[in-house]
């Protein structure tokens, strides 16, 4: 009875002022961008690093060691005898180096070499310098796909962040979801590092990134939810920051460390950091509002709005019209779903289209972010390389997205980006610094085009299913990324630049299907679905 009591008061509270200067969403009582927001801002930023860890750290977690069948128990020979007379010969990225998963058939009882037949190993040596995982398990060889489907798991793990976590926030409110998932990262973070088989890290690594996305989710929706609209974009660009440090910061944490048990210790105990947020980040006051919490929502509205310096008169009432608006508003999003982005042609094309080209720059950006291997030089240096592409890329998207558009500049990071992969593949080995430059090339533009997607695609699903839309994407996107770990075994059994040339030909059939698509910069975002059906439809 009191609920029904609270909520008619608040309607009838909305209805007594239908003045333009009323206000229709709580950043016009608070603002939307000051001090407040920008303390959020910097406090949520450095989440990015541990993210960012985690999710690439598979790289030198397993990182490549060199291996070679282990000499049988009583054998003195010195490893150079040992590779010169009993391990085959193999050529790997045009060098001649011992076999690393066969050697020569050996009668132990005789020591006499079959230099005729070779025998696969049954156990390994390792170089020293580093410990990998790969040696903690001797996941090489036959057992090397092992290392792929890890990372996949890892992936899924993420995608079932983004379906069960995102209800969860929606249900019971952004903060407790935050906090649960930080438990979930820490607890799964430190029995990954104790595991005792590789399987039982595995499983904990999927917990790992169900926390880790389920956090960032969080912080993604409570900053769309409580910056004003023209300054979201901006937050997409400058919050990456945080992700674009912990990236270049990985390989010299790695080289630092040269260990996988510290390593995961290391990308784990700052987690315990977030714990703080208990105390510094607040529920979100919208999804307090559409749930009538007007209690728990008016303390931070006051804390927003003083921060701000903005005036606190009358702020309960008016917090009580928005509350009545985001009910409204509520209310017309729960009857518009996936199913409605379907149901009509234009909305269905430009649907599709997003969702293939999603799918397209998750699988693209993650193998290429964690193929980095398979290219000549030193792996470190590779990858540091790889992750500094990502800061001019995201500069790129704020200075040219206002400027010239959505449209132009994601055609342009697309094509670019798949030309440059797909010119890798016709450069010869005997030109290493251009095939390295190639590839850098295609991670800065497709880095480019990750950050563009998401403005893009705000604009173009319509108000009432935008959150459908933008989940459905996510959700296909991490279909993408989970098929890109397997990228690495399929050049390993053909050729580096055979995924490179997968990659480049999917991102300039992407660039060709986006021209289709309407520009969105300048134009009024649609509301509803027949909005959304209407813009961009050749008349």
């Amino acid at each position: 009875m009191k609920h029904k009591k609270s909520s008619q008061t608040i309607h009838n509270d909305a209805k007594l002022s239908e003045n333009k200067s009323d206000p229709i969403e709580f950043t016009d009582i608070v603002g939307g961008i000051g001090r407040w927001q920008v303390m959020l801002l910097l406090t949520t930023l450095l989440s990015g690093l541990p993210i960012a860890w985690n999710h690439l750290g598979m790289a030198f977690l397993a990182f490549p060691v060199d291996h070679w069948c282990a000499r049988p128990n009583g054998m003195n020979e010195s490893l150079e005898t040992w590779f010169a007379d009993y391990l085959p010969n193999e050529k790997t990225e045009g060098k001649l180096q011992h076999s690393q998963c066969e050697m020569f058939a050996l009668n132990q009882s005789t020591a006499e070499v079959d230099r005729t037949k070779t025998v696969p190993c049954n156990t390994w040596e390792f170089s020293t310098g580093y410990y990998s995982l790969i040696e903690e398990w001797h996941v090489v060889c036959s057992r090397d796909w092992m290392l792929s489907t890890s990372q996949s798991v890892y992936m899924l793990g993420f995608l079932a962040a983004v379906l069960v976590s995102g209800q969860i926030a929606d249900l019971y409110g952004r903060h407790p979801t935050m906090m649960l998932n930080i438990v979930i990262l820490l607890v799964a973070g430190m029995a990954a590092a104790f595991a005792n088989s590789f399987l039982v890290f595995t499983i904990f690594r999927f917990f790992i990134a169900f926390g880790h996305a389920g956090i960032g989710l969080v912080i993604y929706v409570l900053f769309i939810e409580t910056l004003g609209s023209q300054y979201r974009a901006y937050y997409v660009f400058l919050h990456g920051f945080g992700w674009h440090i912990g990236y270049v910061l990985l390989p010299l944490i790695a080289w630092w460390l040269k260990n996988w048990f510290y390593l995961q210790l290391f990308m784990t105990i700052p987690c315990a950091l977030f714990f703080l947020y208990y105390w510094i980040v607040p529920e979100s006051p919208r999804w307090l509002l559409s749930k009538g919490k007007l209690d728990k929502a008016i303390p931070i509205l006051e804390l927003a709005a003083k921060m701000n310096k903005k005036d606190v008169k009358d702020l309960e009432t008016q917090a009580k019209k928005i509350c009545f608006l985001e009910n409204e508003e509520g209310n017309k999003a729960s009857k518009a779903s996936v199913l409605d982005l379907l149901r009509t042609p234009n909305l269905r094309m430009k649907t599709l289209i997003l969702y293939f080209v999603w799918m397209t720059i998750a699988f693209t950006y993650y193998g290429l972010s964690l193929n980095t291997n398979a290219l000549q030089g030193n792996d470190y240096l590779n990858f540091f390389l790889s992750g500094l592409m990502e800061i001019p890329a995201t500069i790129f998207c704020m200075l040219t997205l206002d400027r010239f558009g959505r449209k132009k500049p994601f055609i342009f990071t697309l094509m670019v980006g798949g030309l440059s992969c797909f010119g890798f593949v016709f450069v010869p080995e005997s030109a290493p610094g251009i095939k390295k430059s190639l590839a850098m090339a295609g991670k800065l533009f497709v880095s480019a085009s990750f950050t563009i997607v998401y403005v893009y695609s705000a604009e173009i699903f319509p108000t009432v299913a935008r959150n459908a839309g933008i989940g459905s994407s996510s959700t296909i996107a991490r279909i993408g990324s989970a098929i890109a770990p397997f990228m690495r075994d399929l050049g390993n059994v053909t050729s580096p630049a055979v995924p490179l040339g997968i990659f480049g030909g999917l991102s300039v059939i992407s660039a060709l299907l986006v021209i289709k698509l309407p520009e969105t910069n300048t134009f009024p975002v649609p509301e509803t679905l027949e909005q959304a059906e209407n813009f961009g439809k050749k008349t």
